[in-house]
């Protein structure tokens, strides 16, 4: 996982090839893999088929875009809830219709009478309830409160944590994005000295992209290691050479 760290051990089943430097740059290739993954999990969890709509809430931020994109991708009918200035971010992702976050969940019901299932990365929760379709489920990724259970709705909570050794979702999810049909968003490369600096960024909110974290001691730190050197960027692995950019080791979402 992202760390504040230049070497991070982890099992062989959570690691995989990241894709060539010219189709991403070690900062795009540390940018995405996480909210991905958690993605990935989520419209595992919930099972949709062409046709069935999805209601994403906060799709234009770190996660919500990761969900739009393979949604739309595989023939699901996504409505995407943003703030009014990123509908034309949102639009971008595949989103079929937009709702903007200011008609709450009218602007759902508006767009999907029939009712929608639901991938909650604004955590709306309850304030989507009413739109939910009968039997409807709704994917979470912070605890409700007492766990509530709905008659004929399923809450499904789900967790990057469920898929850290799943090699096939993140092979797919880095195949995806080598070959350009998942976007990856990086708002800025700051030195590891500017960490306080990024954190501060993100107290207002709102910022789309993740910051990236530079570390340029890696290689004289680690002469033991065998050469080619590698080195982790989330989940995958790229081989490092002398001369090579800095290593990509800390995402800020």
């Amino acid at each position: 996982m992202p760390s504040y760290a230049e070497l991070v051990s982890v099992p062989s089943e959570s690691v995989a090839p990241a894709p060539a430097p010219a189709t991403l740059s070690d900062a795009q290739a540390a940018s995405f893999v996480m909210n991905a993954l958690t993605a990935w999990g989520s419209l595992r969890a919930l099972d949709l088929h062409p046709g069935q709509t999805l209601a994403v809430t906060g799709a234009a931020g770190a996660l919500g875009g990761y969900l739009v994109q393979p949604a739309h991708r595989q023939g699901v009918r996504v409505l995407a809830s943003a703030s009014a200035a990123d509908e034309d971010l949102v639009r971008g992702f595949g989103a079929d219709a937009f709702v903007g976050r200011a008609e709450g969940v009218e602007g759902f019901r508006e767009a999907a009478p029939e009712g929608v299932d639901v991938a909650g990365a604004a955590n709306l929760h309850a304030a989507m309830l009413p739109a939910l379709t009968s039997g409807g489920r709704m994917a979470i990724y912070r605890h409700w409160g007492d766990d509530p259970v709905f008659i004929g709705i399923h809450v499904l909570y789900t967790t990057v944590v469920d898929q850290l050794s799943n090699a096939d979702a993140i092979r797919e999810i880095v195949t995806l994005a080598g070959e350009g049909e998942l976007a990856t968003r990086v708002a800025d490369v700051l030195p590891m000295d500017d960490a306080a600096a990024a954190h501060h960024r993100l107290t207002p909110g709102h910022l789309r992209g993740r910051q990236i974290l530079t570390l340029t001691t890696w290689a004289s730190h680690s002469p033991t290691l065998p050469s080619p050197h590698a080195h982790s960027v989330g989940h995958l692995v790229r081989e490092r050479r002398a001369g090579s950019e800095p290593a990509c080791d800390t995402t800020l979402q």
